[in-house]
């Protein structure tokens, strides 16, 4: 099923023009014709809708029936320790694909790459978005997720004590399992996960997270992941320890 971005209210029988961008695709190159039928996506919504009219390389879709949310009833956050830029771009994209709702990138003392203000990050944060906006089309998302920019921990510590339960997996920690972690945790809580980057989290950056009320720091087993497989590894686990997955 191809999938647009459009504004519309749900209700059947209302009009709606697809973007010229959409519509150059969709005519071109998928080369759609009346009848054909497609998803188009409106956060926090999608519906399914018949094209009605192609004239003037414009297409007119006529909204047929609303799409039941494949949203996440929990809200995931994924506090991620700055890495290089491809493996940010594929843990944006995957992690859409699983339903976490926001990404802030997280400047740690052992992150390879660095926040970059004057020359980039905001470059750099609008091609994350545009990825995970892609993936949302790919998966059939509802909802775009959040994509902040890179901040400092010390920065991020706020936003992270406001989350129901803080995960952070650490490579020295080999009692306490995320699934154990999550145990009464409810189906809609706001659960924030804190990844660290390639040189993994500090000793006093541990300190600082364990200081905060809601940290439960985990491990994901006896072996050392990758930050890009920590990551979606830790989305995935959460999602089925909240019933997501059921």
């Amino acid at each position: 099923m191809h999938r647009f971005f459009a504004d519309f209210t749900g209700e059947p029988g209302e009009m709606v023009t697809m973007s010229r961008e959409d519509a150059t695709h969709a005519l071109r190159v998928l080369r759609l014709t009346p009848g054909d039928v497609v998803e188009l996506i409106c956060p926090p919504m999608r519906a399914l809708a018949a094209i009605a009219d192609t004239e003037n390389q414009e297409v007119l879709l006529r909204i047929e029936e609303r799409l039941p949310s494949t949203e996440m009833q929990s809200c995931i956050t994924l506090y991620q320790g700055l890495p290089k830029a491809d493996k940010m771009e594929w843990i944006i994209q995957k992690g859409t694909e699983l339903g976490c709702a926001r990404f802030v990138p997280v400047v740690m003392k052992r992150s390879i790459a660095q926040s970059d203000h004057k020359n980039g990050d905001d470059r750099k944060t609008e091609r994350l978005r545009k990825i995970a906006r892609e993936a949302v089309k790919q998966c059939g998302r509802c909802q775009v997720p959040e994509i902040m920019s890179p901040v400092k921990l010390s920065s991020a510590l706020e936003a992270m004590q406001k989350e129901d339960i803080l995960l952070v997996p650490w490579e020295e920690e080999h009692a306490l399992s995320l699934e154990t972690a999550l145990k009464g945790a409810a189906r809609d809580a706001h659960i924030g996960i804190v990844i660290g980057p390639e040189g993994g989290i500090a000793t006093d950056e541990i300190d600082c997270l364990r200081a905060l009320p809601n940290t439960r720091i985990i491990t994901l087993g006896p072996r050392i992941l990758r930050t890009e497989t920590a990551a979606i590894a830790s989305i995935a686990a959460t999602g089925f320890a909240l019933g997501e997955w059921r």
